[in-house]
């Protein structure tokens, strides 16, 4: 299977709404993503572990964006804090304040 027949299972799983924002969000990764000799085989088994659970994809990918902005010096720590605190709203998990601010300071903890 080609790169060419993973992106079109991926638009047309992108169909359902539920699928939609994890989608875009994955697509824009994987195109920003500088080592893009990424298998197909590798970008599909991304794609369905995600397409298992779009909305902790997208409310991780978010949360990234926001320990990016912190990290660049951005936003403040009580911003960060307080953007990840609005993104939990959506997702079940609502992590606390010391789960964020373990998140934002450290590579391999994930909310």
């Amino acid at each position: 299977m080609g790169i060419a027949e993973v992106m079109a299972i991926i638009e047309k799983d992108m169909q359902l709404a539920e699928n939609r924002a994890a989608g875009e969000l994955f697509l824009s990764e994987i195109s920003y993503d500088e080592s893009s000799n990424n298998s197909a085989h590798k970008i599909l088994k991304e794609w369905k572990e995600i397409r298992e659970n779009p909305d902790l994809y997208e409310f991780l990918s978010l949360c990234e964006q926001v320990r990016l902005q912190l990290v660049r010096e951005d936003i403040s720590e009580r911003d960060a804090i307080n953007m990840i605190k609005d993104l939990g709203c959506f997702h079940k998990g609502f992590p606390t304040e010391v789960e964020i601010l373990d998140y934002l300071y450290s590579e391999e903890l994930e909310i």
